[in-house]
């Protein structure tokens, strides 16, 4: 579900250059990782180096607060006002450009700035390396001149949470911007992390996430949260002035499949104002298949400046025929001005339209056998589940040849079937050919 969130821009003056300003953006659900390159599962460095290439460990298992060695960037980065071409991290979450660190922070987090961090430093502080597990990988993801490096704690531990963290450090080619991202994380007691997020310039300039040193991670689920990037949620801090006038369009939302007769569609998403000014007026446009733009403009707006807004085209849309169309979504003209960052104005959904719906019935495959345990309560939970969905769903038992002699009732026919699946253990329910679960959890 996508919650509805507001956004702190802070801008940072005194001592740093205006070409080094940077404001800041967070993303608690955007739904991907910051420009979608990196969809490598989040997993420990184990895993990692067993089952994919190019990441680099940077550092072990290390409770003791340390720096890694220098790692070199595989780009020119500019931070602060200088191209960077190298950096350290600690063993608690902070990465920093200084030619020489000095002594590694405390473990326990505080407040930028803060006289332990080094000068030019960025910081997902507080946490620790003291599990079997922990470490510290790097990898580089796109192409140039639009690449990303990333630093990540890939399980990491900390104080609140008895269980394990991760977190990444991202460093973008190009837009020299930075991004803190939080990946996820296990609670085994339902508390959660309290980290610093931020970056530090100096001893007196830093800018940093408003709950800091308190910063939570928002995928706290008693499993970790996903191993993929989809909750994953983050932090950027951009670097220039934050434009006044800025529109996202986040999101276009229609159902995969529609109806020619239902017709007309509204085109309806999510967008969300990122410039400096409340947003009250704008020009909303859609395309078909990259056909003639139809523009509408939309006033009476009052969208603070990080908050969504819900948007419906006022023009709906009528499909020709039925087919495989793409719809692609833009803003302009935000309170009558240029749109400070374009980039981000659009958003775009495939769809098809077709003449006919059929109800479709699930098909429930389970292996079972008399000689095993587990398969009776099994059996008994799956028709629980489905009590008065009689003509609902189509269901079919496979007896087995196993566990001891096996059911009396097994035959080749289900054995085979069970070997088309794969399936190495009982009872075991296969959800249209497709998805395999245990008939005591359905």
């Amino acid at each position: 579900m996508r919650r509805l969130f507001t956004l702190a821009f802070v801008l940072l003056f005194g001592a740093v250059s205006a070409s080094a300003q940077y404001y800041l953006i967070d993303y608690p659900s955007p739904g991907q990782n910051p420009g979608n390159l990196n969809n490598d599962p989040e997993q420990p460095w184990g895993f990692l180096d067993a089952n994919l290439t190019g990441y680099t460990q940077i550092m072990g298992s290390s409770p003791t607060a340390t720096w890694s060695s220098q790692q070199n960037l595989p780009f020119n980065f500019n931070f602060n006002g200088v191209n960077q071409i190298s950096y350290y991290v600690s063993s608690n979450g902070v990465l920093t450009f200084a030619p020489n660190p000095g002594s590694a922070p405390s473990n326990n987090n505080s407040a930028l700035p803060d006289a332990s961090i080094p000068d030019n430093s960025i910081c997902a502080w507080g946490l620790n390396l003291g599990g079997g597990n922990d470490a510290v990988v790097s990898k580089t993801f796109g192409t140039a001149p639009n690449r990303q490096h990333w630093v990540i704690y890939a399980s990491a531990s900390e104080p609140g949470i008895q269980g394990w963290t991760y977190w990444g450090i991202v460093l973008e080619e190009g837009t020299n911007n930075v991004y803190v991202v939080d990946m996820r994380t296990y609670s085994q007691t339902g508390g959660n992390v309290s980290m610093t997020v931020g970056i530090q310039f100096d001893n007196a300039n830093a800018l940093s996430v408003s709950a800091s040193p308190s910063v939570t991670s928002v995928n706290t689920a008693s499993g970790g949260g996903g191993s993929d990037a989809s909750d994953n949620a983050y932090y950027a801090f951009i670097q220039g002035q934050q434009p006044d006038n800025d529109v996202s369009v986040n999101t276009v939302v229609l159902d995969a499949f529609l109806k020619i007769g239902d017709a007309p569609f509204d085109i309806t998403g999510e967008l969300r104002n990122l410039g400096a000014q409340p947003l009250n007026s704008m020009d909303l446009n859609y395309s078909i298949n990259g056909g003639a733009p139809v523009t509408d403009p939309v006033s009476g707006l009052t969208v603070a400046p990080g908050a969504t807004y819900t948007y419906t085209a006022p023009t709906s849309w009528t499909p020709s025929s039925t087919g495989v169309y793409e719809i692609k979504v833009w803003s302009s003209s935000p309170n009558g001005q240029t749109d400070g960052n374009p980039a981000d104005d659009t958003a775009s959904i495939t769809i098809e339209v077709v003449d006919q719906f059929y109800q479709r019935m699930p098909l429930y495959e389970t292996f079972t056998s008399s000689t095993c345990p587990p398969c009776a309560p099994g059996n008994a939970n799956f028709h629980s589940q489905l009590a008065g969905k009689d003509g609902e769903y189509v269901s079919i038992k496979y007896q087995q040849n196993f566990p001891g002699a096996g059911d009396p009732y097994g035959t080749d026919e289900a054995v085979n079937r069970r070997n088309f699946y794969s399936i190495s253990g009982i009872p075991a329910l296969v959800i249209d050919g497709q998805f395999e679960t245990n008939s005591n959890s359905f």
